[in-house]
């Protein structure tokens, strides 16, 4: 009987013990809420009525450009490989063995026959006459012949020099490049202008490239931007006195591309020295390293595009 007993007594302590801590907790007297809130939190209490002191390491500030990539796409097909050859030739030799015969092919077979039958004597006097005045499907293959033989079709290469030119490069495609002033130096890079007030990335875009590159009306060249979102971003810093002069560290360049769909650039002569179209294989003789690895990211050769 004594382990109940004991188990009682146990019982009984804790349920007095409770009570106590309840009335104990009930006769602390209570804060407002707000002074609560302002002594539990120290942060609340400086930003309601102190002004937080500016921070001494403020990040650089930085413009926003937005760059063009006006591409000229390939004007004719690349020449074939070796295994592209072949492969062409295997499907030709398939297709002409399981096609049906032309209307041509069924005349030179009758012409064929016709001849068999008037040199053994069969053809009638009216049939003779008929086939005599006709010009037979054989002679009219021959002068198919000498007349393709004569035709001369262009040549698919070009042998103009001139950066300047679209005819250069047809199995290529051409990125326009510009030569801008930037600080004391001359660089080549793709067209590029800061974001004004109030204007989206993609317009700001297609301010440049009608403003630096073609007329503001853009009836004489037409372009066609893929998308409103950019292809990669780079950032370069400015020369030390610029950064001074300004209190801005550099720029960072929003690419967009675009597709050259009809007439050529007329650039603007204020901003621009001096421009060129040129390949993927050309870049690096014209831009500087990192700005070639950040384009090479989304300009892609035509022989890995295909």
């Amino acid at each position: 009987m004594a382990a109940p007993s004991i188990a009682i007594f146990r019982h009984l302590s804790l349920k007095c013990l409770s009570v106590t801590s309840v009335r104990a907790a009930s006769s602390i007297p209570r804060l407002p809420h707000h002074r609560i809130r302002k002594s539990s939190h120290p942060r609340c209490r400086y930003s309601s009525s102190v002004p937080s002191a500016p921070s001494e390491s403020k990040s650089p500030r930085w413009d926003l450009m937005s760059a063009v990539c006006l591409e000229r796409y390939p004007v004719v097909s690349q020449e074939l490989t070796q295994i592209e050859t072949e492969y062409m030739t295997m499907q030709e030799t398939v297709e002409l063995e399981n096609s049906l015969l032309s209307s041509h092919e069924m005349q030179v077979i009758q012409d064929k026959e016709r001849i068999k039958r008037r040199q053994s004597g069969l053809v009638d006097d009216d049939e003779d006459d008929q086939t005599s005045e006709l010009i037979s499907a054989l002679d009219m293959e021959d002068r198919y012949m000498e007349e393709f033989n004569q035709f001369k079709p262009a040549s698919c290469t070009s042998d103009i020099d001139d950066p300047q030119s679209l005819q250069r490069k047809l199995m290529d495609k051409l990125v326009l490049l510009v030569k801008c002033k930037v600080g004391d130096k001359s660089m080549w890079m793709m067209p590029q202008g800061a974001r004004q007030e109030g204007e989206t990335m993609r317009e700001t875009a297609g301010r440049v490239l009608a403003s630096q590159c073609g007329p503001q009306s853009m009836r004489d060249m037409r372009a066609h931007f893929f998308g409103n979102a950019p292809s990669a971003c780079f950032k370069y810093s400015y020369p030390l006195d610029m950064q001074r002069e300004s209190g801005v560290k550099g720029a960072k360049i929003f690419f967009f591309k675009a597709r050259l769909m009809t007439g050529d650039v007329q650039i603007n002569k204020n901003v621009i020295e001096d421009y060129a179209w040129v390949a993927h294989s050309e870049m690096d003789k014209y831009v500087v390293p990192s700005y070639l690895e950040t384009v090479q990211q989304f300009v892609v050769p035509v022989s890995l595009a295909v």
